[in-house]
């Protein structure tokens, strides 16, 4: 039984050593203690925030001396990245773009206009509609994770 402990702990110990940390976990400056968001639409708003929460800040209605997230610009577009021999869609890019800034409660910019994008490919195929409906929902909320995601990981760097 030991023998199978010294590995786990050494690898432990290494893992915390290079400041490795889970997914999903960040620690924000405390000048993120609290902030206000602005921009976006509602959906993704309320996945930040839920996000923003589970890592310990509270989002508010803006108050003075609040640091301000603003979301400039969202967009999630898509194209069609290959056609067969008939010219119909066998393949579709999705792509999620953000752009954003920080100004902290004393309106010095923490953060100016910066931007961060997700993209993904789906195979599609016209004989199974709803799966590939369903594909495309599926993507779209990964991608959205993923933009909140490397958010959150630029934010406990300021």
């Amino acid at each position: 039984m030991s023998k199978r402990l010294i590995p786990a702990l050494l690898v432990i110990s290494l893992l915390s050593a290079c400041g490795f940390h889970l997914r999903g976990n960040f620690s924000l400056p405390e000048s993120l203690s609290s902030v206000s968001l602005s921009g976006g639409d509602r959906d993704f708003i309320e996945s930040l925030t839920n996000e923003l929460e589970r890592n310990g800040t509270a989002v508010v209605i803006s108050q003075p001396n609040t640091a301000q997230l603003n979301i400039a610009n969202l967009e999630y577009l898509s194209s069609v990245s290959k056609t067969d021999a008939l010219g119909r869609a066998t393949s579709y890019t999705y792509y999620y773009n953000l752009d954003y800034s920080v100004v902290n409660g004393n309106g010095e910019t923490l953060q100016p206009l910066k931007a961060i994008s997700q993209q993904r490919t789906q195979e599609y195929d016209p004989n199974q509609e709803l799966l590939a409906e369903q594909e495309k929902e599926f993507l779209k909320k990964e991608m959205e994770k993923g933009l909140i995601l490397q958010l959150l990981r630029r934010l406990s760097r300021l």
